[in-house]
């Protein structure tokens, strides 16, 4: 527990400091900030952005909803689509870094009856969601020509590139996998033991599943497109017009970089894109366009809090009858 309580101090810290760092870098900005938000917003704009990005999660509940009927679970798409929304609200509330999926694993499992059904789905959505954007973010820097300062990304690109490779290779080939068979027995509890050991061999699983997979890849570039797109509009929102390639090259890398421990991307997000935006905007328009793409992630989010209390999680009747889950393959 105290572990825990500090590892969530720290994210908190993280957030504040980059809070705190851009509120200090950008304080001569802040009031025309405040104007542009007040007189300079073509509010249309911004009503596109908010329609494409209830879309983007459209395709990212469509993933899970794929990913979930491997396995077998029998659960409705709209219940998906609601639990999505759901773990919009934990993403960015809980003391986690994973909370949402948290919140999406324990809900599948009450529903499907198996906790290793409900951990594998939601850790091969993380796995494909997070391969997906690792490939947009290493193209970017690929294809920048200079146009993104590549040198503080590349470690951290060349890091998640040997990790998730290791990963993949680690639960797609077994022979490597019995490398670490000795760490299992480190753990003191048979019954965690056997958990693992499920969750491994159901991971493995999908390699059986490579339509699937590949529909996954596909919808989370779409998805992340999409979120790219939502940077773009709010640029046109306040009259910035700029290339969108531009947006396909530094948007990735800053999704990427939010992912460094914070709560829930607070100020990390926000950091990165002002960063990379600076280059093409007046400073208090990227500022401006940061805090626009904020109110919807976390109007979003606020959104899925309001789902959960309303609907109480995932409903029961939701769940259909056992023989009904066909695996699709």
């Amino acid at each position: 527990m105290k572990n825990k309580f500090a590892g969530f101090l720290i994210r908190v810290s993280i957030s504040l400091a980059f809070i705190g760092g851009i509120s200090y870098l950008m304080r001569d900005k802040l009031g025309d900030a405040a104007v542009t938000l007040r007189h300079g917003v073509s509010w249309q704009w911004f009503y596109a952005g908010i329609g494409i990005y209830f879309l983007a999660q459209f395709f990212l509940s469509l993933r899970f909803y794929y990913l979930l009927k491997v396995q077998n679970v029998p659960v409705r798409f709209w219940d998906v689509w609601q639990l999505n929304f759901t773990g919009l609200f934990f993403n960015l509330f809980l003391p986690s870094a994973v909370g949402g999926d948290v919140a999406k694993a324990y809900y599948i499992a009450q529903r499907s009856g198996s906790t290793v059904k409900a951990t594998t789905c939601v850790v091969q959505d993380r796995l494909v969601g997070f391969v997906a954007m690792l490939a947009l973010a290493v193209t970017a820097v690929l294809f920048s020509s200079g146009m993104v300062p590549a040198q503080g990304v590349i470690p951290l690109l060349v890091a998640g590139i040997f990790f998730t490779g290791l990963m993949i290779f680690f639960f797609a080939h077994k022979p490597f996998a019995r490398i670490f068979r000795g760490l299992l027995n480190l753990v003191p509890f048979p019954k965690v033991r056997k958990l693992l050991a499920d969750l491994y061999h159901a991971i493995h699983g999908y390699r059986h599943h490579k339509k699937i997979l590949l529909a996954g890849l596909g919808l989370s570039w779409i998805s992340q497109s999409i979120f790219i797109l939502l940077h773009y509009l709010m640029a046109l929102a306040l009259g910035v017009s700029s290339p969108l390639e531009y947006y396909f090259l530094v948007v990735p890398i800053s999704c990427f970089i939010s992912m460094a421990p914070s709560l829930g991307g607070v100020g990390v997000r926000e950091a990165g894109i002002l960063f990379f935006l600076n280059r093409i905007m007046p400073a208090e328009k990227a500022l401006a366009l940061s805090l626009l793409v904020s109110a919807i992630i976390y109007g979003f989010s606020l959104a899925g809090g309001l789902v959960f209390a309303v609907r109480g999680g995932l409903k029961k009747d939701g769940v259909l009858e056992k023989n009904e889950g066909a695996c699709t393959s």
